[in-house]
């Protein structure tokens, strides 16, 4: 009986992860709690149970009642008490899922207020944002989507998997740069990551690119920073495994990302391959911007969506000298 409860726990405990959980890049800390509820509490519970109904059973015994009868009657109570323990789990699956997704849109809706405008000093503007978190670094925009969220990094790229931008503890986490980055955006390659979440929260969006005729219709973005901006011009969407050192060692293209391009022609389910092809002979100076999510490819699938940064002081001095 022990042995059974434990198992039934375990996989009540796993199917309203997989059925009614959320999909996050990391969900460690739900997955944890669970086990721990399933691996600690639930046998001792179980015990407890087994030997109360065992201390039961023998007082029945002893006082001659007929125990193939009571326990008939236990064994159907403790079936109908385990469909209802399954059904109040699940409820309460649905009941936290539904506050995760609630807490993320009440966290960018309050964000969205501070929000800067594009232009070539932001600083005025980020003042407000990094008095609610110095680690605020920028705030990204894509076109067409739903993202639309401030940019941090952290001391180490778990500060902020389960943190929101307030600084509180949140499985939907915050949108951030990776550590080896820099954090003004000047190297040749800068790598950001975010949670995927159903309806488009976080970077659950990036999904989108996916599809040929939404990733030729929905080729822009914006990077705003405290010192300027960035028009992002979307060159392809992949999905690679997380140990792909092309996309997450940001390290490697530091100075230059030239050897980058290859890589994108040859694995991108989506990219416009006009623009990588004149970015590949002229690759001097080119800026590229990488977001990453989970997929459900496989098991380590990365959805990656690459761009390409453009200062916008440069896109306005180009136009100003078309006009002249």
């Amino acid at each position: 009986l022990c042995l059974l409860l434990m198992l039934l726990t375990v996989a009540m405990s796993f199917v309203s992860t997989f059925l009614f959980g959320v999909r996050y890049c990391s969900y460690f800390s739900k997955i944890m709690m669970e086990w721990i509820t399933a691996g600690v509490v639930t046998p001792i519970l179980a015990y407890v149970l087994n030997f109360a109904l065992l201390y039961c059973l023998t007082a029945l015994a002893r006082m001659r009642v007929d125990i193939r009868a009571v326990f008939a009657a236990v064994g159907v109570n403790s079936i109908l008490a385990l469909v209802l323990l399954a059904v109040v789990w699940s409820g309460y699956a649905l009941w936290d899922n539904s506050r995760v997704y609630a807490a993320a849109d009440n966290v960018q809706a309050g964000l969205l207020a501070f929000k800067p405008q594009p232009q070539e000093d932001n600083s005025l503007s980020f003042g407000q944002l990094r008095d609610i978190n110095p680690d605020v670094c920028g705030w990204l925009t894509l076109d067409g989507t739903a993202i639309d969220y401030p940019v941090v990094q952290g001391e180490s790229n778990f500060t902020y998997l389960n943190t929101d931008v307030y600084g509180s503890f949140a499985l939907a986490g915050s949108i951030f740069l990776d550590v080896d980055c820099d954090a003004d955006f000047s190297g040749r390659y800068s790598l950001l990551y975010g949670h995927h979440m159903e309806n488009g929260r976080m970077f659950g969006d990036l999904d989108k690119y996916k599809d040929g005729a939404f990733f030729r219709q929905n080729t822009t973005g914006t990077l705003t920073l405290p010192g300027g901006s960035y028009r992002l011009e979307v060159l392809a969407c992949l999905v690679v495994p997380a140990s792909e050192q092309a996309i997450f060692a940001p390290g490697k293209w530091r100075s230059d990302a030239g050897g980058l391009l290859p890589f994108v022609e040859e694995n991108a389910l989506q990219m416009d391959a006009q623009a990588l092809r004149a970015l590949e002979k002229e690759p001097e100076g080119a800026q590229f911007l990488a977001m990453a999510t989970c997929s459900g490819e496989y098991t380590d699938a990365r959805t990656v969506v690459l761009a390409r940064m453009e200062p916008m002081s440069d896109l306005q001095n180009g136009k100003e000298e078309s006009l002249s």
